[in-house]
């Protein structure tokens, strides 16, 4: 849970790589995307990601801070989508993850208002 996981972590989404990113995470783990239901399981998580990035033309995170309190990450960034159009979009987000003894994501929740890239 340290700078060199984060990095593999956002650098598979950063990717498109929806599978690696989905092995992050344990099989039965959860993930909440903004206000959207939770999905549960990798085999939601993977196909929920390739959904999105099916969406996007790109996408790139900077990391502003994280702490780790126990088994808990907060993650501080910034994320830039670029539409399929080719208009980027800068948007602040947070994430809280909790992770189980084998070192795999349980939970998962992505704190970001996401509207603004679904306006025209």
């Amino acid at each position: 849970m340290d700078k060199i996981f984060l990095d593999r972590f956002f650098g598979t989404i950063d990717a498109f790589k929806s599978l690696e990113f989905s092995e992050f995470f344990a099989e039965d783990a959860e993930w909440v995307f903004a206000n959207a239901s939770p999905l549960i399981g990798r085999a939601m998580i993977a196909s929920n990601a390739q959904t999105i990035f099916d969406q996007l033309g790109g996408i790139r995170h900077r990391l502003v801070n994280h702490w780790v309190i126990a088994q808990t990450l907060f993650t501080e960034g910034e994320v830039t989508y670029l539409r399929k159009e080719g208009k980027e979009l800068k948007l602040p987000f947070f994430t809280v993850s909790d992770f189980n003894s084998s070192g795999l994501i349980a939970s998962y929740r992505t704190y970001i208002d996401p509207s603004p890239l679904y306006q025209s």
